[in-house]
C-alpha cells in the first residue's frame, strides 16, 4: 500500500544523538497543506481550486473519513470533496471550490474582470488534545471547507494511528505552473504573487 521510503527524521532513541528540531523525542513527518492548486473543471469550463491536506501513512484506499463532524463543506453549490484521494507517496484530503469568473484577466462577466480574490487557511493542532485539531480553508473571502482531526484518525484496518494536524511551523512554498496545451490558449498571461 505504501511506496514511501520511510520516515527520515524519526524521534531519537539514543541519548546525545544529533536530531533536528527542538525536541529529540518528536519525529518529523512531512505533511503538506495546499492553499491554492488551480485547475479547470472541464465539464463546466470553469476554474476551480483544490485545497488539501496531504499526509502519510495512508488509510485503506486513501479514503479519509468525511462524515458529519469530521469534515464540513459550507456551500455545496461551490465546494465538493475531491475525487482524487492520493497516490504512492501521499493521501490527499481535499475539497474543490469553484472560482469566480471576475478574477480572470481576459474574461468579462457582467462587465467585471481583473479583480482579486483572497484565499487563506487556518490550522490548529491542539497538541494536548489532538482530536480537536482542524484545518479551515477560505476561498474568495468565504469559508469553503474544514477538515477536523478525526478525518485522518486511527484506522484499525491498516493498523495506523492518528495522522495529526501539524504542530510545528511549516515552510511556505509558492509555485506557479503554467501549462499551455491544445485545450488552453493564452494571448497574454499576467501573474501577481
Amino acid at each position: 500500500m505504501s511506496y514511501l521510503p520511510g520516515q527520515r527524521l524519526s524521534a531519537c532513541t539514543c541519548p546525545g544523538e544529533d536530531h533536528p528540531g527542538p525536541d529529540v523525542s518528536v519525529g518529523r513527518a512531512a505533511p503538506e497543506i495546499d492553499l491554492v492548486e488551480a485547475q479547470i473543471k472541464l465539464s463546466l469550463q470553469h476554474g476551480e481550486v483544490s485545497q488539501s491536506f496531504q499526509v502519510a501513512p495512508f488509510d485503506d484506499y486513501y479514503q479519509s473519513d468525511n462524515t458529519t463532524g469530521k469534515a464540513a463543506i459550507y456551500d455545496e453549490d461551490l465546494t465538493h470533496y475531491n475525487s482524487y484521494l492520493g497516490g504512492h507517496y501521499q493521501q490527499a484530503v481535499s475539497g474543490l471550490t469553484l472560482l469566480p469568473d471576475r478574477i480572470y484577466y481576459d474574461q468579462q462577466v457582467g462587465g467585471r474582470s481583473k479583480e482579486f480574490a483572497t484565499f487563506s487557511f487556518e490550522y490548529s493542532a491542539f497538541p494536548e488534545e489532538r482530536e480537536k485539531g482542524y484545518i479551515h480553508w477560505v476561498t474568495d473571502g468565504k469559508p469553503a471547507w474544514t477538515m477536523f482531526a478525526d478525518a485522518v484518525g486511527p484506522n484499525p484496518r491498516t493498523e495506523i494511528g492518528r495522522r495529526i494536524v501539524p504542530e510545528e511551523p511549516m515552510y511556505m512554498v509558492r509555485l506557479v505552473l503554467l501549462l499551455l496545451s491544445s485545450l488552453l490558449t493564452h494571448r497574454s498571461s499576467i501573474f501577481t504573487l
